[in-house]
């Protein structure tokens, strides 16, 4: 740091992420995103803005089409006291939160420090997510475990064009270091990128797992290369047999890495969908955070 530089002045380059989105349900997944929002906060004396809707439209809408689920969205849902509940207990999680760390809940968007904010939102989860999403530098949120929060991942991933990390639903200890999949596709470029500054911030060793595929050329040298000019030092895994998807978990368990980067949907996503794929298995199984783009 330069010897005239103030500890809250405005760096010179600033910090690439200081918008986090996290998404609360009211469930027991909000204790580990809030967790990780947290970690990542302070380390890049980000703003945290919690949001909770407390209604979600049936997936058998969006399955119907444009005209079901618009019509849904005209409609206000009837109160229940179970939509309440999760409302109040995902506020009751976010004031325990901010308690806890004692930030405040507004700042200066000027200083490189902490702030947190928190909005009850009524409407279509995954629109208003996505569009809260677009402006946040990363959205976090609890690995899906269901149909309803199935929709909400995919329109994230597929239209706020920012990344996602996709926490487990229970707290695990953070490991180091991160297992980053490479194929050269769109997909894993962008997730590459936007991996840049978590893999700086929280070191430990990176390992690049490349499987070519056909009609792609990608080595993991390139991969490597890259990281390297921003000073991230990695090293080629090599590739078994196994689908990608068991590879990067077993790899991820056996390094005990804290994170796993990968890109979402490098096929089509009807093919994921009816057939499985690497997104799909991470879905279903991933026991540490994985860094999402699509």
């Amino acid at each position: 740091m330069p010897a005239n530089a103030a500890p809250n002045q405005t760096p010179v380059f600033p910090s690439p992420i200081r918008t986090i989105l996290a998404s609360l349900s009211g469930r027991s997944g909000d204790s580990v995103v809030l967790q990780h929002a947290a970690e990542l906060a302070r380390t890049f004396g980000a703003h945290v803005g919690c949001v909770h809707v407390p209604s979600e439209p049936p997936p058998i809408a969006e399955l119907a089409g444009k005209d079901a689920a618009s019509a849904w969205r005209g409609f206000k849902p009837p109160r229940d006291e179970a939509r309440d509940e999760r409302a109040a207990a995902a506020r009751r999680a976010f004031n325990m939160w901010r308690t806890e760390h004692g930030w405040p809940v507004s700042g200066d968007a000027a200083l490189a420090s902490v702030t947190v904010g928190y909005s009850d939102i009524d409407g279509d989860e995954a629109t208003i997510l996505t569009e809260r999403a677009r402006v946040a530098d990363l959205a976090v949120l609890v690995r899906p475990d269901g149909l309803a929060a199935l929709f909400v991942f995919d329109s994230l991933l597929a239209g706020s064009g920012r990344p996602m990390l996709m926490v487990p639903t229970a707290a695990a200890p953070t490991g180091q270091g991160a297992v980053v999949a490479w194929n050269g596709s769109l997909q894993s470029a962008r997730a590459l990128g936007a991996a840049v500054p978590l893999l700086r911030a929280f070191g430990g060793e990176v390992a690049i797992l490349c499987v070519a595929e056909r009609n792609r050329k990608a080595t993991a040298t390139d991969a490597v290369g890259y990281l390297h000019w921003h000073g991230i030092e990695a090293t080629i895994a090599p590739p078994t047999t196994e689908n990608v998807g068991v590879q990067l978990l077993a790899l991820a368990r056996a390094r005990q890495a804290g994170l796993i980067v990968s890109g979402a949907y490098s096929h089509s996503r009807l093919r994921q969908l009816l057939f499985g794929g690497v997104t799909a298995h991470l879905v279903e199984r991933a026991d540490v955070p994985v860094l999402f783009a699509g």
